[in-house]
């Protein structure tokens, strides 16, 4: 009792006076109370302890602390992560002092065979107030004030197009390469699969078919390979940069495009995105079933 009343009257006297104080421990609490905290427009200071410390690079330095300076500081409301014992020893520190304490469960499970739940259900009775990720875990908590605040991890958008970049060899296509890397700089919401042109030995993640498969747009220099990926109903771009010529049946009949330049990337890939390609066969005047085409041509004309 004695210490606990020297460190309320040191904090007193010489705390570092702020809104909020968060400590943060685990990664499942970081990541999803980070995106709240770099949207809240009132002063905050961060406790860091665990894995926390280096999950926390978008936030400015000079607002984390480290777990030796929390009772250094007087907030006027606390609110931490349930995954460790520290952050109970914190939650009893400010609790005896009158302020405000709130945790935040940050599993969707209240049970489970993990040490998490242990510690957490150990932690959590310390705070005011317990912030759940969904409604159903209320039932599990129902002697004790709790609000619902969900999941803020479930708020960040996966990208929504996939992007294909077949690769190639030689001066002009490290050319086209580099401004592909340039123009991909400038759109947003995606994600990129590279497939390595067999002659430079580099591994693929995925078999040609399969990353085509994933693709929603094929990009390219001059790879043939864009015949496949139109075939398979995908969108081709080709990246041909200024100086250097290419032309072809596909981009002759309207059922591909090319870019030369970096700053019409991202319009580029968008228009890209929305061609019809679903006259491919008909307007290239190929046989549907190329195989039992060729197999009856070779056949009909055995001698």
């Amino acid at each position: 009792m004695i210490r606990v009343f020297l460190l309320c009257l040191f904090a007193t006297l010489f705390g570092e006076r702020t809104d909020i104080l968060f400590h943060l421990h685990d990664a499942g609490e970081t990541n999803a109370l980070l995106p709240v905290i770099r949207q809240i427009d009132v002063d905050y200071l961060v406790v860091a302890s665990g894995v926390s410390a280096g999950l926390l690079e978008p936030l400015p330095k000079e607002r984390i602390r480290s777990f030796n300076q929390y009772s250094q500081i007087e907030p006027k409301l606390v609110i931490t992560g349930v995954a460790n014992a520290m952050q109970g020893e914190v939650l009893d520190y400010f609790h005896a002092r009158g302020i405000p304490t709130w945790a935040y469960w940050d599993n969707f499970n209240a049970d489970g065979e993990s040490p998490y739940f242990k510690t957490a259900h150990s932690v959590e009775p310390k705070a005011d107030l317990l912030l759940l990720p969904c409604e159903s875990l209320r039932a599990a908590f129902a002697n004790r004030p709790v609000r619902v605040v969900g999941h803020p991890t479930l708020d960040v958008k996966l990208p929504s197009k996939v992007i294909l970049w077949i690769g190639g060899y030689g001066k002009d296509y490290d050319e086209a390469y580099a401004l592909f890397q340039e123009g991909m700089s400038q759109v947003a919401d995606a994600v990129v699969i590279r497939q390595h042109h067999p002659k430079t030995g580099e591994k693929n993640q995925f078999k040609l078919n399969e990353a085509m498969r994933l693709a929603d747009l094929v990009v390219c220099h001059q790879s043939t390979a864009a015949f496949q990926a139109l075939a398979a109903g995908k969108r081709v771009l080709h990246v041909i940069p200024e100086g250097q010529e290419f032309d072809s049946l596909p981009l002759q009949r309207g059922l591909a495009m090319k870019v030369s330049r970096a700053d019409g990337f991202a319009k580029a890939v968008q228009e890209a995105l929305e061609m019809d390609v679903s006259g491919f066969f008909d307007l290239m005047g190929i046989p549907a079933n190329s195989t039992e085409v060729c197999k009856s041509a070779i056949l009909e004309n055995l001698p």
